[in-house]
């Protein structure tokens, strides 16, 4: 044997040894909380039959029963503890908080029963990004602007029609222009081609 497989054979050991401590713990805080909820339901079992002390037939079959129940426990118990580790570790999964996935809702889904499986089966799937829509609202809003854009702008610039649109024109028509034809003029009459 090579110096390699003395070490793997040392790490399973200590592997061994740890999943050992880990499950006598394990079933050290099970049998803690198991003995907790025992003593619960003693203490229930008891106010129960305290309330019922008047009729003593009642109160003997509880007391029955309650023999019944702790000889019940002492043998699920042994069986317990006979269990494999897996088994003992799956019932401490019901001890954990529920997923959110699988709590109880307030209210109901009309889910068919053909569905069911299909319902229970569930995942979230890619696909359900925002998309950007123009609503009839917008699309209202919107097109009352568009609509009156001519009326504004019709508006604003016969606002500076007669201020600075009419003497504008006057000024190009009879000043610009006549000053161009006389010059027109003044040029053909000086010279020969």
């Amino acid at each position: 044997m090579g110096p390699e497989k003395v070490l793997a054979g040392t790490e399973l050991l200590q592997e061994l040894q740890s999943l050992r401590s880990h499950t006598e713990a394990l079933e050290a805080r099970m049998a803690e909380r198991l003995q907790a909820r025992a003593v619960v339901e003693e203490e229930e079992e008891e106010e129960g039959a305290g309330d019922l002390e008047c009729d003593s037939q009642i109160g003997s079959e509880l007391w029955g029963r309650k023999e019944v129940a702790e000889s019940e426990s002492r043998v699920g118990s042994t069986r317990r503890s006979l269990r494999r580790v897996v088994t003992r570790s799956s019932e401490l999964l019901s001890l954990r908080k529920t997923s959110q996935r699988d709590q109880a809702r307030l209210g109901s889904y009309p889910v068919p029963p053909e569905a069911y499986i299909w319902w229970c089966n569930r995942f979230q799937v890619p696909g359900g990004e925002i998309k950007q829509t123009f609503s009839h609202l917008q699309q209202k809003i919107m097109w009352q602007w568009f609509w009156n854009a001519p009326g504004r702008w019709y508006w604003r610039l016969s606002a500076w029609a007669w201020p600075v649109g009419v003497p504008a024109l006057l000024m190009y028509i009879f000043v610009y222009k006549s000053c161009e034809c006389d010059v027109e003029q003044s040029i053909k009459a000086k010279t020969w081609w």
